[in-house]
């Protein structure tokens, strides 16, 4: 078949250049009358050269073809096509040519001009290397999966079918996907991108661009320069760049951030997640129960229809919350919250805030310093008069592990707006730490919080010293070196020291460093109230295990201890099938330890539930929104929540095989757990609230209202042995 008659048989990048919104008209039809004005005669030659039209046109072949074009002398440019080790060449004067035509055919074809004359070539099946020159260019990969390069010049390119990667380079350049996942980068210029079907990864680079994610589940990024983005249909994630952009999420649940700059953010159908980032942007949600959040900035959100959660976080911030039920949470500086229609519910934060419920039945919860707080019409509840908090959290920071100082400063300010202490984890091993965590410690106290501080001495059942340190509590150097770091840390005046973290873990696994811990524990303790008295000093437990592996006599080795701690992470009750759903978690579950110790005060030092794997979001937030109950036979003197933001830190290939080993024999999935504690904040990664933190909100000052349950020894796990914790049975248990 002539190649000239194959291209005008098929519907090709020159068509649908014209459907798509992301190519002007114009341009697609001086592409078109370009690349389709060949006649079925001009390929009796692989090279030949048409004088009337000043073109040069290459035919290929079904096999692979290596197509280049270099320029030999100052205007002489040189065609050479090989196929097979067999070779063609001819030299042509530049100014004799003003386009160069090149058709691959079928194989891997390399087409590749280095000149400044333009060329349009096809790949055709195969997948296929196209490379412009400095002219403009017109590049399609056909079917396979094609990599194409603009260059310089302003060039078209589209990849056709298969998963193509597609740069445009310098200049202003139109980028077409097709069909299938493609990767497309504008480059330098004001480009067009357009992913048409696929999950596509996109990126404008520098430059005024536009970018149409079209059909599937992309990945937009603006870079540099005022960009307007749409994702179009599916579930996009959009990042804006470097400055003010204009983001629209389209169809699907989308995620929308606008980085740096003013940014204009529109979430369009389905459940979005937005955040404005650094400056002053306006984030409008849609119809849908979207998440918007400003972060920094003075910023506008209006949730639209839909139940909505908004939280303006820091600045002068307006906030208009629309129909639905919707959540408002002004955050730091001087903020305007207008609930409008459906029961809402307004939280000022810090700063002189002006809230009104309007419409419906509203809760609005300020502060005496804010100035206005109107209900409006309805049976509404306004709150500035508070009960106490029990509530911590683990304050870290977003964008972890690159935050800076004022992202750790933000994140304790950020953990204030729901409760009144501050987690933080020290590692006996990263002794490099400690000078940053003693500065934490003292913004935590600037900010008029107190500090819970956990001492990570061991690691499931020894020692986890620094490298050049024994790992055995039996060394006086690891001894002496313990001591020393809770000294440091006592000089603090913490509210409450944990000693050692699930140390439970150390007393089934290595009894004999147990024994050996106990003894320094007490020296510790006996340290810590001749430093800090005030401080309270225990140790924590793994509560699943203490509770169905029946670890009494553990307490009575440890010594004295001002409370007892324990790590509660209840997604396990699911996991086993114990129960199906939120709504099924009895309080007797942990009013069980109530029952056990009646005098004794209780603190759980960590308390987490994801929002992956066997959970969602809306789980994740009904598990917080009842925490009140689920506590009230326990009643703790505090709830620590694990943690304020997602991280990504927590990668099982950087586990070691003797913890991997240890995960597997009692049962644990290493990547459904690091999958999880990855998962546990309150906030994304990048720092968008979650449901979660609206519920968190919502129940900040109603520990003190739920009547306590009934407590006793019955619960989800008793004598039955089938219910005990896997690692139960790796034990023996009758000691």
């Amino acid at each position: 078949m002539n190649y000239a008659t194959d291209v005008n048989e098929k519907a090709s990048a020159g068509n649908a250049c014209f459907r798509h919104k992301a190519f002007s008209p114009i341009l697609c039809l001086i592409l078109s009358l370009l690349f389709f004005s060949v006649s079925p005669s001009v390929f009796a030659d692989r090279i030949s050269y048409d004088a009337e039209k000043l073109k040069v046109l290459v035919e290929g072949t079904d096999d692979p073809d290596i197509v280049t074009i270099t320029e030999v002398a100052i205007d002489q440019l040189r065609v050479s096509i090989s196929t097979s080790g067999q070779v063609e060449s001819q030299l042509f004067n530049i100014a004799d040519v003003t386009v160069i035509v090149v058709g691959g055919k079928g194989g891997d074809d390399e087409i590749l001009n280095s000149t400044g004359v333009s060329m349009t070539a096809d790949g055709h099946a195969g997948n296929d290397k196209l490379s412009g020159g400095r002219g403009d260019d017109f590049l399609v990969g056909g079917t396979g999966d094609d990599q194409l390069l603009g260059n310089d010049g302003n060039d078209f390119l589209s990849g056709g079918e298969g998963k193509d990667i597609i740069i445009g380079g310098a200049g202003n350049d139109g980028l077409y996907g097709g069909l299938d996942n493609d990767s497309m980068e504008g480059g330098a210029g004001d480009d067009l991108l357009n992913g048409d079907d696929g999950d596509d990864i996109m990126s404008g680079s520098d430059g005024l661009d536009k970018m149409f994610g079209g059909a599937g589940a992309d990945y937009i990024k603006g870079g540099g320069g005022k960009d307007t983005v749409d994702g179009g249909a599916g579930d996009d994630v959009i990042e804006g760049g470097d400055d003010g952009d204009i983001l629209i999420g389209g169809l699907g649940d989308d995620t929308i951030s606008g980085d740096v700059g003013d940014d204009v953010m529109e979430g369009g159908d389905g459940r979005d997640s937005m955040n404005g980032g650094l400056g002053n942007d306006v984030l409008a949600g849609g119809p849908g129960n979207d998440i918007l959040a400003g972060l920094d900035g003075s910023d506008h959100l209006s949730g639209n229809d839909g139940n909505d959660g908004l939280d303006g976080g820091f600045g002068n911030d307006q906030l208009f919350g629309g129909a639905g039920d919707d959540n408002l949470v002004g955050g730091g500086g001087n903020d305007l919250l207008r609930g409008g229609s459906g029961a809402d519910f307004l939280f000022g934060g810090g700063g002189g805030d002006s809230l009104y419920g309007e419409a419906d039945n509203d809760r609005l919860d300020g502060d005496i310093i804010d100035p206005v707080l109107d209900g409006g019409e309805g049976e509404n509840e306004i709150t500035t008069d508070h009960s106490p908090v029990r509530f911590g959290i683990v304050a870290n920071p977003a964008n972890d592990p690159f935050s800076s100082d004022e992202d750790i400063f933000r994140a304790f300010e950020k953990a204030k707006t729901i409760a009144n202490q501050v987690s933080l984890f020290f590692s006996f091993r990263a002794q490099d730490r400690m000078p940053d965590l003693l500065d934490a410690m003292d913004v935590v106290a600037q900010l008029g919080m107190s500090t819970i501080i956990q001492v990570g001495v061991q690691f499931l059942g020894q020692p986890n010293p620094p490298t050049d340190i024994p790992a055995t509590f039996a060394d006086e150097t690891t001894r002496a070196l313990y001591l020393d770091n809770v000294r440091s840390l006592a000089e603090k005046f913490p509210k409450t020291m944990v000693l050692s973290p699930e140390v439970n873990f150390m007393y089934w696994i290595n009894r004999q460093e147990f024994e050996l811990f106990a003894t320094l524990y007490q020296e510790a303790y006996a340290l810590v109230k001749e430093v800090s008295p005030q401080t309270d000093v225990g140790i924590s437990f793994h509560y699943t295990l203490f509770r169905g592996c029946e670890q009494f006599a553990m307490l009575d080795a440890l010594g004295p201890r001002d409370f007892l701690g324990i790590t509660t992470y209840p997604i396990w009750l699911i996991d086993k099938g114990i129960i199906g759903s939120i709504e099924e978690y009895p309080p007797e579950w942990w009013s069980w330890l109530r029952w056990a110790y009646p005098n004794e005060k209780i603190i759980i030092t960590e308390m987490g539930f994801p929002n992956s794997r066997n959970s969602t979001q809306e789980a994740q937030a009904a598990f917080v929104r009842r925490l009140p109950e689920l506590m009230s036979g326990l009643k703790p003197e505090s709830v620590n929540w694990t943690l304020l933001s997602n991280v990504t830190f927590y990668d099982p290939a950087a586990l070691s095989q003797e913890t991997l080993n240890f995960l597997l024999d009692v049962g644990v999935n290493p990547d459904i757990l690091m999958g999880r504690l990855n998962n546990m904040g309150m906030h994304s990664h990048s720092g968008t609230p979650k449901l979660s933190w609206f519920e968190a909100l919502k129940i900040k000052y109603d520990w003190e209202d739920v009547p306590v349950g009934p407590p006793g020894p019955l619960g989800v796990l008793t004598t039955n042995p089938a219910d005990l914790p896997p690692i139960c049975s790796q034990f023996d248990v009758s000691e």
